[in-house]
């Protein structure tokens, strides 16, 4: 397997898929709402941009090299945030996840259900057999998010980040496709996480604008260099 196929995966609350483009209104809502972060990279913020992208630009390489997902609320029907897998080495057989979720979803477990769903399809559909991520050290709550979602931390890469100020060291976490995972709760019986409203956010998205938020971002790693058109340079880390 060089590519990734095309998932669709289903959490408790969740429906984690590909987007289409009868998603152009729900990411107009973000692109209003003032958080790229919540999209994936690439994804252009301004709406006439957006519309262009969504007609032309999805996907232009296919999926060898990423498979962008967006979170989608069943109950609602609102698109609360994104989660992408990128930088494979199809030889190794590993892959980065990122995600990022929108202001007014934020602090409710949406992160770490979407990483818990998104790592298992990885490790048992998708021919990986290790799924990585990243976040700064400094991010408590990006750390906790993954460790919920039964990531390992393998060590710090030091100045391997850099945000708006300026550089960061970054934690690696790990999950490989024989380590013991945390379960998935059954539909229905998801509890909300009550810990303090953050910016929920990997290094997903065009820019890092972390510089803007009030509050600690979450995040794991969101690359630049996905298969979605245009994308901007990668940044160094």
């Amino acid at each position: 397997m060089d590519s990734f196929p095309s998932p669709s995966i289903r959490s408790d609350r969740l429906d984690l898929r590909e987007f289409g483009a009868d998603d152009l209104g729900l990411a107009v809502e973000v692109v209003a709402e003032g958080v790229p972060e919540a999209l994936p990279p690439g994804v252009p913020a301004d709406r006439d941009e957006l519309a262009a992208w969504f007609a032309t630009g999805m996907y232009s390489t296919g999926r060898a090299d990423a498979v962008h997902l967006i979170m989608l609320d069943r109950a609602s029907g609102r698109m609360v945030g994104a989660i992408g897998v990128f930088h494979p080495d199809w030889q190794v057989r590993s892959a980065e996840i990122g995600y990022g979720v929108r202001t007014d979803a934020r602090s409710q477990g949406y992160a770490t259900e979407a990483l818990a769903a998104v790592a298992r399809w990885l490790l048992t559909e998708a021919g990986i057999q290790r799924a990585w991520l990243s976040a700064n050290t400094d991010n408590t709550a990006s750390i906790r998010v993954a460790q919920k979602a039964g990531f390992r931390r393998e060590g710090t890469l030091r100045r391997a980040g850099i945000e708006d100020d300026g550089l960061h060291d970054l934690a690696v976490f790990s999950l490989l496709d024989d380590d013991e995972r945390p379960e998935l709760r059954p539909e229905g019986t998801h509890r909300r996480d009550h810990a303090p409203m953050m910016a929920v956010r990997s290094r997903y998205g065009s820019s890092a604008d972390s510089g803007s938020e009030t509050a600690p971002e979450v995040g794991a790693g969101f690359g630049l260099r996905g298969s979605l058109s245009p994308a901007p340079p990668p940044r160094p880390g």
